[in-house]
């Protein structure tokens, strides 16, 4: 899913939303975006018009896709943690 959301980013970024920017401007904004900072130096849709009004919408649920993908992994990361820790629990009580 990280990898798809990269990729989407890579692709519509530079080829559709903002001609000017290069593929590294693309995964930085991407970046910057899965993690939540947003810092606000990299903008979309700051030109004005219909494409910056369809780049804003992209870049909605295109951020909405960055914080699924976040709790998702969040949640993976957590349900691992929790198995670890039943099977270190089940073998203390195995050796009581």
């Amino acid at each position: 899913a990280i990898a798809l959301y990269f990729f989407i980013g890579m692709l519509a970024f530079p080829l559709w939303l903002e001609p000017s920017w290069t593929l590294v401007d693309a995964v930085y904004f991407s970046m910057v975006s899965l993690t939540t900072v947003g810092y606000g130096d990299v903008v979309v849709g700051s030109g004005g018009g219909t494409r910056a009004i369809l780049a804003k919408l992209f870049v909605l649920s295109f951020n909405v896709y960055a914080v699924c993908i976040s709790v998702s992994a969040l949640g993976i990361i957590a349900k691992l943690a929790l198995n670890q820790e039943h099977k270190i629990i089940s073998k203390a009580k195995e050796k009581a």
